[in-house]
C-alpha cells in the first residue's frame, strides 16, 4: 500500500495537483511510521517527507509550516542515519530555502554551511554545486557580496561534472540559469 500512495503522489505532483499530492505522500507516511522503524523504512520515509516537502512547496511556498515540518522531519531522519547522505543536498536545499524565503537569514546561512561541511565530506560535484549555491544565496541575502563572489565562484567551476537532469529533477532548476541569475 505504501507504494501505491507514493506512486500516487508522485503522479499528481507531475500533473501539478499538488494539494492531491501531499495527502497522497501523508498516507504513505504514516503507513511507514507504522511499521517497526528499521533503517529500510526511515529511509521510505525520508524519501516520502522530501516528497511531501516539494508537494507542499508548490502548494504554499517554501516558507510555509507545512513545508518547513516536512523537510526538518527528513533533517531528523537524515541525521539519524550518515548512510542516506545522497539525499542530504534536498534536505539542506528546502531547509535552505524555507529560513531564506522567511527572511531567517542567519538561520539559512547555518543550513548552508551545514550544506557545504556535508557535501565537503561527501566529495560529489552535485553535493557541492548545490552547497556552494546555497552559500552564495544566503551571502548575497545578508550583503556579504565578496563571500557570494567567491562561492558562486565555485559553483561555476563545477558546471562541467554535473549531472544537470538530476539536479533539475530534485530541485526544479537548471544548475547554470540558477547560478547565472546573480
Amino acid at each position: 500500500a505504501i507504494d501505491c500512495w507514493q506512486r500516487a503522489g508522485r503522479a499528481a505532483l507531475a500533473k501539478s495537483a499538488y494539494v492531491e499530492a501531499a495527502g497522497y505522500f501523508d498516507n504513505a507516511i504514516a503507513l511507514v511510521q507504522a511499521q517497526d522503524g528499521s533503517v529500510d523504512h526511515q529511509t521510505q520515509e525520508l524519501e516520502l517527507q522530501l516528497w511531501l516537502g516539494q508537494a507542499h512547496f508548490a502548494a504554499h511556498g517554501y516558507g510555509a509550516a507545512p513545508t518547513l515540518r516536512a523537510f526538518t522531519r527528513a533533517d531528523a531522519l537524515l541525521d539519524a542515519s550518515p548512510q542516506r547522505a545522497r539525499l542530504g543536498s534536498r534536505v539542506h536545499y528546502g531547509l535552505f530555502a524555507g529560513y531564506a524565503t522567511r527572511a531567517e537569514l542567519g538561520q539559512a546561512l547555518q543550513r548552508a554551511t551545514k550544506a557545504l561541511a556535508a557535501a565537503t565530506s561527501q566529495g560529489t560535484p552535485d553535493a557541492l554545486f548545490c552547497a556552494h549555491r546555497m552559500m552564495a544565496g544566503a551571502h548575497m541575502f545578508l550583503g556579504n557580496l565578496d563571500s557570494a563572489r567567491t562561492h558562486l565562484d565555485a559553483a561555476s567551476a563545477l558546471l562541467d561534472s554535473l549531472d544537470h537532469d538530476a539536479i533539475a529533477a530534485d530541485f526544479g532548476w537548471d544548475p547554470a540559469g540558477s547560478i547565472f541569475i546573480y
